[in-house]
């Protein structure tokens, strides 16, 4: 699989869930049933402004084939976020052999749209 790149916008201070469908240039999905964990890095200058995680339930697998996600992005997570562009990635961790691997499946822009009604 070749990194997929896909831009996100969200809005500060908003409950968003995000549908992510891994494919393959050909459009066929992206079978990875080994993968133990998923995790996201948002990065301003090599700082993590935002980060979710199948291990806290943030990035949740919708079938067996991994190939489906849901990034699950609380409003807290965002509310006193004070930036408006960050560059992620997404990798899968999974074991081969005794070793532990990453693999990056997905990478991109996230913009955050300000929030005007604070609640």
């Amino acid at each position: 699989m070749n990194i997929t790149t896909h831009d996100i916008q969200l809005k500060q201070g908003d409950d968003t869930q995000l549908r992510i469908r891994l494919t393959h240039k050909n459009g066929e999905p992206f079978v990875f049933p080994q993968v133990e964990r998923v995790d996201l890095h948002a990065c301003i200058n090599k700082k993590v402004v935002l980060r979710l995680s199948s291990e806290e339930g943030s990035i949740l697998f919708l079938n067996e084939e991994k190939s489906e996600l849901v990034l699950d992005i609380r409003h807290d997570m965002t509310a006193e976020a004070n930036w408006e562009t960050a560059d992620y990635d997404l990798q899968f961790i999974y074991t081969q052999g005794n070793r532990a691997k990453r693999q990056t499946v997905l990478q991109g822009i996230i913009e955050l749209i300000p929030d005007y009604t604070h609640i």
